[in-house]
């Protein structure tokens, strides 16, 4: 193997560096709950506008007139409380000073400040909750109004001190006012104000069936770049795997032709390294002046950009999970296999060594039984032999004594005559 140089372990060490800044970059603005996703302005008389973040918390509290100051003064703990909570407290306070009573409206303007694709799910959950809080206020025959609007038009009610659902309504006045000068002019400023709400509210459901169909051609175009940057990615993809599986053939050629060459040829496999490195070094060089003159775009190019980003990473993060899921599965599998298998092996080695015990006892049983039937079988025959050879004995003995009284008769017959 081929030590590697310290300029080498200082370049690895910088790339990685580099990586990991660039992921940590670009996961950050996901992870920011200081960060406001939304203002939130109520108004009845006092007029208050409530800042939040992507998890529907209130960030900050701000009173827009006199009335609204009060209101805030009476409030309870509202830091990082929820956006429902806070805005129940001030209807609660409005209704304890008199500034929300039956017949009375109450309108609610929401200005989103992130427009990203992925914030459609917190969107939907603040209007529930704004829902909510209107289907609260029924009982007491209070009419809430919900309307969207914008930044800009919330930066033009801020130059004026008001808050955007005022500068929304006295738009409608002005409007209003330019179209019936001259006819009505002893009409109430609150009958006015109740049709500028009626005007929002029309406004408003134009307003979402144009943001449905914006929504809808954003789709559509979002699908065309999706399938067009997954032929993309399949083409990139392709031409990777076929550069790799070149250069694995070439380093596989290039290690045994290494090993065959002298230092000469180490010393060229270095400097072809050194060469690599640099064309690594340039593309990452001009991978980063792309980026710079990409990150001078205007903000649509931008959110576009981080767009196709964020389902790039999600994507990447959706197969790293699914391959550490399928590789988990793989060593349960493969433990349970491994486990099972064991055990097996186990049960089978313990037949086995019953099956051997149970022979061996058998052959020791019959070894012993035929022991013993021998011995018996010998005892056997030597109590019959010894029983044999003392009748022989006595029955010698009995014809030893006949014999000699025979003989002592005849020599007694003898001795007669």
């Amino acid at each position: 193997m081929l030590k590697i140089s310290r300029i080498e372990k200082w370049k690895l060490a910088l790339v990685s560096t580099i990586a990991t800044l660039l992921v940590i970059i670009s996961v950050l603005p996901f992870y920011t709950p200081n960060k406001v996703f939304a203002y939130m302005s109520i108004d009845i008389n006092p007029s208050i506008e409530l800042s939040i973040n992507n998890k529907l918390e209130v960030l900050s509290v701000t009173a827009l007139n006199t009335e609204g100051e009060r209101i805030i003064e009476n409030l309870p703990d509202w830091k990082k409380q929820d956006i429902a909570f806070v805005t129940n407290s001030i209807i609660d306070e409005s209704k304890k000073y008199g500034y929300l009573n039956e017949g009375s409206n109450l309108l609610i303007t929401t200005v989103k400040i992130h427009q990203e694709s992925t914030t459609k799910d917190i969107e939907k959950k603040l209007e529930e909750k704004i829902v909510i809080i209107s289907e609260t206020l029924v009982k007491d025959t209070i009419h809430v109004t919900s309307v969207k609007s914008d930044e800009n038009t919330r930066k033009k009610a801020e130059e004026q001190g008001i808050s955007t659902g005022k500068y929304l309504i006295e738009e409608a006045e002005n409007r209003d006012k330019e179209h019936k000068e001259g006819e009505d002019a002893k009409t109430s400023s609150n009958h006015l104000k109740n049709e500028s709400i009626i005007k929002l509210e029309n406004q408003r459901d134009d307003l979402e069936k144009k943001e449905a169909k914006d929504k809808k051609d954003k789709r559509d175009h979002e699908n065309k770049k999706d399938k067009k940057d997954k032929r993309d990615h399949e083409n990139k993809k392709d031409k990777k795997d076929k550069r790799d599986h070149e250069n694995k053939k070439d380093k596989k050629d290039k290690r045994d032709h290494e090993n065959k060459k002298d230092k000469k040829d180490k010393r060229d496999h270095e400097n072809k390294k050194d060469k690599k490195d640099k064309r690594d070094h340039e593309n990452k060089k001009d991978k980063k002046d792309k980026r710079d003159h990409e990150n001078k775009k205007d903000k649509k190019d931008k959110r576009d950009h981080e767009n196709i980003k964020n389902k790039k990473d999600k994507r990447d993060h959706e197969n790293k999970k699914d391959k550490k899921d399928k590789r988990d599965h793989e060593n349960i599998k493969n433990k349970k296999d491994k486990r099972d298998h064991e055990n097996k092996k186990d049960k089978k080695d313990k037949r086995d060594h019953e099956n051997i015990k149970d022979k061996k006892d058998k052959r020791d049983h019959e070894n012993i039984k035929d022991k013993k039937d021998k011995r018996d079988h010998e005892n056997k025959k030597d109590k019959k032999d010894k029983k044999d050879h003392e009748n022989i004995k006595v029955k010698s003995d009995h014809d030893n004594k006949k014999n000699k009284d025979d003989h002592k008769e005849l020599e007694e017959h003898i001795f007669y005559y």
